[in-house]
């Protein structure tokens, strides 16, 4: 499906705004191969993207989560194993 063929709905026009940039970055990462997710497969990107994010979170409002990288790891694999189970990811 090519991605002009479709319009988004609002709620997902708000958030390819307010995620784009990253959205882009993580792209272009895979696609130069640079970057902390060059050499991951799409869904492992954004797994690992998406836990950094709640990660960082965590770290200003949790201060355990500061010690360890474990938390991000347990929330990268729970994404991973949930786009692992959906069958629309195009393929690699």
């Amino acid at each position: 499906m090519d991605i002009n063929s479709f319009s988004l709905p609002p709620y997902a026009l708000e958030k390819a705004v307010r995620h784009g940039a990253a959205v882009e970055r993580l792209m272009k990462e895979r696609e130069q191969g640079v970057g902390e997710f060059a050499e991951h497969s799409l869904a492992s990107a954004v797994a690992f993207d998406a836990a950094d994010f709640v990660w960082a979170a965590l770290m200003l409002h949790a201060p355990a989560a500061q010690q360890t990288r474990e938390v991000r790891n347990m929330v990268a694999e729970a994404i991973l194993g949930a786009l692992r189970q959906w069958d629309q990811l195009p393929p690699e």
